[in-house]
């Protein structure tokens, strides 16, 4: 009796306990002509990402990691208020024309990540970005 209620206890308390899905889209089909930040991804669970970037048609412009330790709320589905955020060194992608584009695994440490991209020109084109994660 008393490991079903540890059991029950483990999976139904803290949100502490939840994990990042390993592979998540964060843009999907967005339009690679505007500026665009990604939401906030929570990495308390986390300790290495991967990104890779995926362009069709005639897009110009850079994906690149941005990182924060602002403690924001918890709360599974809830609102995320990240105010503080600071590229993060060498996680920057130059993104030309039709591409499929990787940046390579980098460990990680933050409170949160989040993805933004910079348009700097291309008339037309969509843009999908997907992170994979994984806690050792």
């Amino acid at each position: 009796m008393r490991f079903a209620l540890l059991a029950f206890i483990l999976l139904f308390s803290s949100s502490a306990f939840a994990v990042l899905p390993a592979n998540v889209l964060l843009f999907t089909s967005a339009d690679c002509t505007a500026s665009s930040n990604g939401n906030p991804v929570d990495l308390s669970t986390i300790s290495a990402i991967s990104l890779q970037s995926v362009s069709t048609g005639d897009c110009t412009g850079t994906v690149k990691l941005q990182v924060s330790n602002d403690p924001g709320p918890k709360t599974p589905g809830g609102p995320k208020t990240v105010t503080n955020w600071t590229d993060l060194a060498s996680a920057t992608i130059s993104v030309t024309a039709a591409s499929k584009l990787i940046l390579a695994k980098t460990e990680v440490a933050y409170q949160w990540v989040r993805v933004v991209y910079t348009a700097s020109g291309g008339a037309s084109g969509t843009l999908n970005v997907r992170l994979k994660s994984m806690s050792y």
